[in-house]
């Protein structure tokens, strides 16, 4: 009996020599996590009589449809941050921020007659001390044919936005206002001239 109550009591003392070396060793601090959504221009108008337009395919690349902001590092590598993510994922704010802003900036304007339009992002990406880019396929198809989609504009588009300081705050504000100007080359696209 003597030996189990031997036992135990080393084990209890060794259980609390190890919990208070641990809580004695430094602890790294905890990282705070900051989410982003992708912004809207200040000049955004309401929602209220927008056209309603219709969208096809709205991609981006896989590798930046994270829950983590990835910034370029190398031109071969990128780098996730794992304590600056997006609130909603990417590719679901850029389906809806797209036609939205489209459909706020024509409001007013004659459009082109067509069936839809898609927009496939190829690169979505930069330096976090430097400029974000983002390049993008836009295709526009027409609906004079019945039954079938005829594509009638097919159209690349580049933008290198300066990010104006090397946080993420500055490099998101970039990414929004690039996303912006594609909205904006979009409907320079659809509407009658």
């Amino acid at each position: 009996m003597k030996k189990l109550i031997a036992i135990i009591a080393i084990a209890a003392g060794s259980t609390f020599l190890c919990a208070c070396n641990i809580s004695l060793l430094p602890q790294k601090p905890k990282s705070e996590l900051t989410l982003y959504t992708l912004g809207t221009p200040a000049n955004a108008v309401g929602t209220q009589n927008v056209p309603a337009l219709k969208f096809g395919k709205i991609s981006i690349p896989t590798y930046v449809d994270t829950p983590q902001i990835v910034t370029r590092e190398t031109p071969t590598t990128v780098h996730l941050s794992e304590t600056h993510q997006w609130a909603e994922p990417l590719a679901r704010a850029i389906q809806r921020a797209i036609p939205l802003r489209v459909s706020e900036i024509v409001r007013e304007k004659n459009l082109k007659t067509f069936s839809k339009i898609d927009v496939l992002v190829d690169r979505f990406d930069g330096a976090l001390d430097g400029k974000f880019t983002l390049a993008a396929r836009i295709n526009i198809y027409s609906d004079n044919a019945p039954g079938s989609d005829t594509e009638t504009l097919s159209r690349i588009f580049t933008i290198s936005t300066p990010v104006r300081a090397a946080n993420y705050s500055a490099y998101v504000e970039a990414m929004s206002a690039a996303t912006d100007a594609l909205a904006r080359t979009v409907a320079e696209e659809i509407t009658a001239k």
